[in-house]
C-alpha cells in the first residue's frame, strides 16, 4: 500500500545533482546524497513530484558520473514550464534582492514553484532554506504577485504530511553518526540506540525555533530500557533522531529496503512503515509496545530484511 500526502513537491537542482554525482569522502555529503536517494525512492512516490528542464540541464552540466543514468529517477516526472510569468517573478525576487542578483537560477525555481501552485521545493541550497532572512523576503515578492510562496525543505526534513524542521546542529550530528561508518559498496553500521536515546535527555523545550518539544525524559528510560533487552546489536536502526514533538524516530536502510519506527514516549507504542525500491511494495501499522511480542515482531522483520537482502551488519 502506498502512502499518498496530497502535497505537490518540485524537485530542484542542488537535490538532482547528487543524483549524478559520484562518489563523496565527505561525511556530509554522503549523507546528502543518500538521504536524496531514500526520499526519492520511499517518500517521493507518495507527493505529486514536479520539476524543470533547468534543474535537469544544470544538474548534467554539473555531473561527475554518468548523468544520464543517475537522472533515470526524475523520468516520467512532469517538467513545469519557465512562462512569462515564471520569468517575470524571478525577474522580481533579484531585483529586489530577496535573492542575491547573482542568483538568477534559485530565482527561477522558486518562480516555477510558485507560478505553478506547488506546495514544497525539495533543496539542499542554504539560501533558500534560510526561513528567517531570505523566506520572509521571497514570502513577500510572492505575495505581492498574487501567489502562493512554497515552503522549502530537504530530504531529510519532508519525511510525511508535515515537515519536520531540525535544528542544524542535531541534524550534523546525525549526519556524521549516519556515515562514518559509511563506504560504499558496504552496509551501513548500526548505532547505539540506548547511548543516543540518553543524549536526548539534555534536549529542551524550545530547541527547534521555540517549536521544539523535549522528549519524555521517563519514556526515554523505557525506550532505553526496552531496546537493552529485546533489540541484537546486529538489527539496531542506522539512524535515530527526535522529531519536533518529543516523539523519536529511527531508519534501517537494508539493502532496497527502507523501514522507518516512529516511537511516541509517554503512550509506548510505535509506528511503523517500510518501502521496497524495487518492487515498490509498502506496509505501515502500530504496536503496543509494552507487550514482548511487539519488539519480537520487530526484530524478526529486520532479521528477515536482512536476510533477505543478504546483508551482513556490522556489530556494535
Amino acid at each position: 500500500m502506498q502512502m499518498k500526502f496530497d502535497k505537490t513537491v518540485y524537485i530542484e537542482t542542488s537535490v538532482a545533482s547528487y543524483l549524478t554525482a559520484g562518489t563523496f569522502t565527505n561525511p556530509a555529503k554522503i549523507a546528502r546524497q543518500l538521504a536524496t536517494t531514500d526520499w526519492l525512492n520511499f517518500w517521493g512516490p507518495g507527493f505529486d513530484l514536479y520539476t524543470s528542464d533547468l534543474t535537469i540541464e544544470e544538474a548534467e552540466r554539473g555531473h561527475h558520473g554518468d548523468a544520464a543514468q543517475g537522472l533515470e529517477a526524475l523520468d516520467g516526472i512532469t517538467k513545469l514550464p519557465i512562462t512569462n510569468a515564471v520569468n517575470t517573478l524571478a525577474d522580481a525576487l533579484t531585483l529586489t534582492q530577496a535573492l542575491p542578483p547573482n542568483s538568477r537560477n534559485d530565482a527561477v525555481h522558486v518562480a516555477l514553484a510558485a507560478v505553478h501552485d506547488i506546495d514544497y521545493i525539495l533543496t539542499w541550497k542554504s539560501r533558500l532554506l534560510d526561513k528567517e532572512v531570505t523566506g520572509p523576503n521571497i514570502r513577500q515578492v510572492c505575495e505581492q504577485h498574487r501567489y502562493r510562496s512554497p515552503e522549502t525543505c530537504t530530504p531529510h526534513a519532508l519525511v510525511g504530511e508535515v515537515p519536520i524542521w531540525y535544528d542544524e546542529i542535531l541534524e550534523e550530528l546525525w549526519e556524521i553518526r549516519y556515515n562514518m561508518s559509511y563506504e560504499r559498496g558496504k552496509s551501513f553500521a548500526p548505532i547505539d540506540v540506548p547511548a543516543q536515546l540518553e543524549e536526548f535527555k539534555e534536549v529542551e523545550n524550545g530547541w527547534l525555533d521555540g517549536e521544539g518539544k523535549a522528549p519524555n525524559h521517563d519514556g526515554l528510560d523505557w525506550l532505553i530500557g526496552a531496546f537493552r533487552s529485546h533489540f541484537p546489536s546486529e538489527a539496531m536502526p542506522t539512524r535515530c533522531y527526535l522529531a519536533r514533538d518529543g516523539r523519536v524516530r529511527m531508519e534501517w536502510s537494508i539493502g532496497s529496503n527502507f523501514m522507518s519506527f516512529q516511537v511516541d514516549l509517554p503512550l509506548h507504542t510505535g509506528g511503523w512503515l517500510w518501502s521496497n525500491s524495487e518492487s515498490r511494495d509498502s506496509d505501515h501499522g502500530d504496536l503496543d509496545l509494552d507487550k514482548v511480542s511487539s519488539w519480537d515482531w520487530l526484530v524478526s522483520e529486520i532479521k528477515d530484511k536482512q536476510a533477505q537482502s543478504g546483508e551482513q551488519r556490522v556489530t556494535l
